[in-house]
């Protein structure tokens, strides 16, 4: 399964994903760790696994003072922008963490197959 976005190779579009986080007005210190897990499934911090598992209570709980004004902004990107498997439950998240954790996994294992 190869992940798409706006038509590429998700893990190609770091580029792209910037643009839109700056166009949507995400807090710039939230765009690494967004890219990473958008194109990696690597987990982002606290306060965006709960936006990205739909946990409002949470999020507000962690979030900083920036993040607090621009939460509507954050979660505008996301539907806008990301993947729609990739956040909006918590089971979600996890799938997504799960599918490129799986990729890695494979991928580690056919490069020690073929050495």
């Amino acid at each position: 399964m190869t992940i798409k976005w706006l038509g590429q190779p998700i893990k190609e579009m770091g580029e792209a994903l910037e643009r839109d986080l700056n166009n949507h007005k995400v807090p710039e210190g939230l765009h690494h760790g967004l890219i990473l897990y958008l194109t990696h499934g690597i987990p982002p911090g606290s306060f965006m696994m709960a936006v990205l598992g739909n946990d409002l209570r949470e999020a507000c709980r962690r979030a900083d003072l920036t993040n607090k004004y621009r939460l509507f902004d954050i979660v505008n990107f996301l539907y806008n922008c990301a993947p729609v498997s990739s956040w909006g439950s918590e089971e979600n998240v996890m799938g997504w963490i799960k599918w490129f954790r799986e990729k890695r996994e494979l991928e580690n294992k056919e490069e020690i197959d073929n050495a």
